[in-house]
């Protein structure tokens, strides 16, 4: 079982919308069992995926050995206690309660690992010992951002955590780069803010060179709980396109490369 983080230390950038069309695209496109984990206590991806939902939750994920029932899509929810787990953070990240959080979750995936082909990681926006457990236990890490917002202080900061996290708690971590999100197409200071990124950082740093538009078509796919292409509109296949030049890419990189050995 591959296991993949959707990870941004902003809010606002497209994070669940992303991570929950990764899941239904996995499970519905390319067929393989999957398990998403919604470490974020907004819970917006649980409302979402709300029919997937089995009785455990990310919350016991972290503190209990659980077994996960193994459906074609299954959804770990998160629940209001996950605000309760707030170990420190400070790296190396060798506190007790933080080893703890990140051995027994391991341990859970690795029972999980039996039933399932990937799991899928969404996490809140701000950096809390659950962004660092999710990262522990990951093979991989893709972030979207939203260039409107674009810092390139925020990106450096993202690049740091990655290489504490591959230095003290998880060498395999493979961080897959940037997807620009939220894309006004007609924005002069977005298109000079993608070009301060390739300029500061490389070209290689956004992932697959796709980005995702702001687009109506993803909201309500959102709200009425089902992926973009289930919907016949013109905008809506035009949504999915644009989405699918994400998703099929890091199909293959997820599903086809193996993690680096530890």
């Amino acid at each position: 079982m591959k296991v993949l983080t959707i990870n941004n230390q902003k809010g606002g950038v497209g994070k669940t919308m992303l991570a929950v069309h990764a899941a239904w695209f996995f499970s519905e496109i390319k067929m393989q069992r999957t398990l998403f984990i919604d470490l974020d206590p907004q819970h917006n991806a649980s409302g979402v995926l709300k029919d997937a939902a089995v009785d455990q939750t990310s919350f016991d994920l972290l503190t209990m050995a659980i077994s996960v029932p193994p459906w074609p899509l299954t959804l770990l929810p998160a629940i209001r206690h996950l605000s309760q787990i707030v170990a420190p953070t400070e790296f190396p990240g060798d506190t007790v309660d933080a080893q703890a959080l990140i051995a027994q979750t391991a341990a859970n995936l690795e029972t999980a690992a039996e039933s399932f082909d990937i799991a899928i990681i969404d996490t809140s926006p701000a950096w809390s010992v659950k962004s660092l457990v999710a990262l522990s236990v990951s093979d991989y890490l893709l972030s979207p951002i939203d260039l409107e917002d674009f810092s390139i202080d925020g990106i450096e900061e993202l690049q740091r955590s990655v290489q504490m996290v591959k230095m003290h708690t998880n060498p395999r971590l493979q961080f897959l780069g940037l997807v620009p999100s939220r894309v006004q197409t007609g924005s002069q200071r977005q298109r000079q803010a993608l070009v301060s990124i390739v300029q500061s950082f490389g070209g290689d740093l956004i992932f697959a060179g796709a980005a995702i538009s702001q687009r109506s078509a993803f909201a309500e796919a959102m709200s009425e709980r089902r992926p973009v292409w289930h919907d016949p509109k013109t905008a809506a296949r035009t949504a999915k396109n644009e989405l699918f030049q994400v998703l099929e890419p890091l199909s293959g990189r997820v599903m086809a490369v193996q993690p680096a050995a530890a």
